[in-house]
């Protein structure tokens, strides 16, 4: 955590799937293939300049992967709408019961 020594070059995030949000995040995973293991990495340096979102860019993924990232989004901005107990920063929306 916050192991990030030098500022970053500028980064520019070009996802291919929807619904992490990974792209604009504080956190990254390493893999290291030859011990099998991953690793978390968390610093504010490590959030993108910018993200360039395409939707066009998901049609070269499996369809599984596609469907799978987004309900993501979906389940996302479900719950976003639905939170009764939003953080500060978060802007307010009452929470409305369907039906």
């Amino acid at each position: 955590m916050l192991k990030v020594g030098k500022p970053m070059l500028p980064l520019f995030a070009i996802p291919t799937t929807a619904g992490t949000g990974s792209e604009v995040t504080v956190a990254a995973v390493v893999t290291d293939p030859v011990k099998h293991a991953k690793a978390p990495v968390i610093d504010p340096k490590l959030v993108p300049t910018a993200a360039a979102l395409d939707p066009l860019l998901t049609k070269g993924m499996p369809k599984s992967i596609t469907a799978a990232t987004g309900m993501d989004a979906l389940t996302h901005a479900v719950e976003a709408y639905t939170n009764r107990w939003p953080h500060p920063e978060t802007p307010s929306t009452p929470f409305r019961p369907c039906g």
